[in-house]
């Protein structure tokens, strides 16, 4: 193969791992759409299609406000300097202050909405927001290791002597997948 025959076999096999990937995905997209519930598909000897979902979490959603708050309710954890700016002295404090707050009302915050937080004595934390998790993350395709090394080994021979790529998929073990 010359450049020119490398670089369309190039841009042709990124579209068709975009396609496949996104059909891959789709269903999965789906299934969590409708259900919100998805669970890896593993396909023996091939790979699977893994799923991660996000985690409930405290994020700082206005620094300025929080930093108010910081400054009124823990003065001494809040430096102003003379350049005007107002932060907090010790972001690692700041950073498991936060971690210790509350969500208001969580059991009517549904997946990746947000909430106000409070503090130990009930006070509103502005500037930080309680987050839910339980919204898709990711969906990764994982390949068999196996299987990988001999795609890879008959992808060089496609490269170095043309063997077209049919010949690479016929290689595949054909099985269904399995929950």
């Amino acid at each position: 193969m010359n450049r020119a025959d490398l670089l369309r076999a190039l841009i042709a096999h990124k579209a068709a791992v975009e396609a496949l990937e996104a059909a891959l995905k789709r269903p999965v997209q789906e299934a969590f759409d409708q259900e919100h519930v998805v669970a890896p598909v593993k396909i023996p000897g091939v790979g699977e299609v893994r799923v991660s979902l996000t985690s409930s979490s405290v994020e700082v959603a206005d620094e300025a406000a929080l930093t108010k708050w910081l400054a009124t309710r823990y003065p001494g954890e809040v430096i102003t300097e003379t350049v005007t700016v107002t932060r907090p002295r010790n972001p690692a404090w700041v950073r498991h202050l936060v971690a210790q707050l509350d969500p208001v009302d969580p059991e009517e915050v549904g997946p990746g909405g947000a909430t106000q937080c409070v503090d130990g004595q009930g006070e509103l934390v502005p500037g930080v927001v309680w987050r839910r998790g339980g919204t898709l993350r990711s969906v990764s395709i994982c390949s068999d290791a196996d299987l990988q090394t001999r795609y890879r080994q008959a992808a060089l021979a496609y490269v170095a002597q043309g063997v077209p790529m049919p010949a690479i998929l016929a290689a595949a073990p054909r099985e269904e997948a399995t929950p």
